[in-house]
């Protein structure tokens, strides 16, 4: 027969790894992704992006980018997963060919990499993953 004291102290052990189990899970999973700027044009653009985290307005990305013709540019792992962003997209030089210079768009529940194709306009794409 297993003692009092051996019972409790069994059922407090399996409290605190269970507590360690959902905590951890919470936490871990949520992992980070890309946002990448594809500059499909002719001409060198200086392109400026602002990511919003919009729970909290807290920006996760603000960066002014020169980039060559038919060029990408990749922020690494700069915005949380299965979090809801406002992605501003400015292009201020190089908008010869290009019908809108200004976009705003909304990225919710972020889970794969966000492109954003700059050509005659601009353009959002979420990456879609084979499984």
């Amino acid at each position: 027969m297993i003692s009092k004291r051996s019972f409790l102290g069994g059922v407090a052990t399996g409290i605190v790894s269970l507590s360690a189990g959902c905590f951890a899970s919470e936490t871990s999973g949520l992992g980070a992704t890309d946002v990448i700027i594809h500059n499909e044009a002719t001409e060198q653009r200086t392109i400026e992006i602002r990511v919003v985290d919009r729970a909290d307005e807290t920006t996760a990305i603000e960066s002014s980018v020169k980039m060559s013709p038919h060029t990408r540019h990749r922020f690494n792992n700069q915005v949380t997963e299965q979090s809801d962003y406002r992605v501003r997209i400015q292009v201020t030089e190089g908008t010869s060919e290009m019908y809108g210079t200004d976009k705003t768009r909304m990225w919710t529940d972020a889970d794969t990499p966000l492109h954003v194709i700059v050509h005659e306009r601009i353009v959002f794409a979420v990456q879609i993953n084979a499984e």
